[in-house]
């Protein structure tokens, strides 16, 4: 079992439930595995800088919600 590396993205988990996104659409959005993308959002690997550019402008959710708490201002 893979180790976390950072807190999970509860707010991009949050914001993929609030609009109705699942796992397997945010794969094949990033060309990636469903379980590369849950390995991801909870926090067992990183994000790309490509991916989350790649989110923020295909499904409208910013790229804030990859950034910890205190840099969210």
């Amino acid at each position: 079992m893979k180790k976390s590396k950072h807190k999970p993205y509860l707010r991009l988990k949050a914001a993929l439930q609030e609009k109705n996104i699942s796992y397997r659409a945010l794969a094949k959005l990033l060309d990636i595995s469903p379980a590369a993308v849950s390995d991801k959002i909870n926090g067992k690997s990183d994000f790309l800088i490509s991916e989350a550019l790649s989110i923020e402008s295909a499904l409208k959710i910013p790229k804030s919600v990859f950034l910890p708490e205190q840099f969210r201002k």
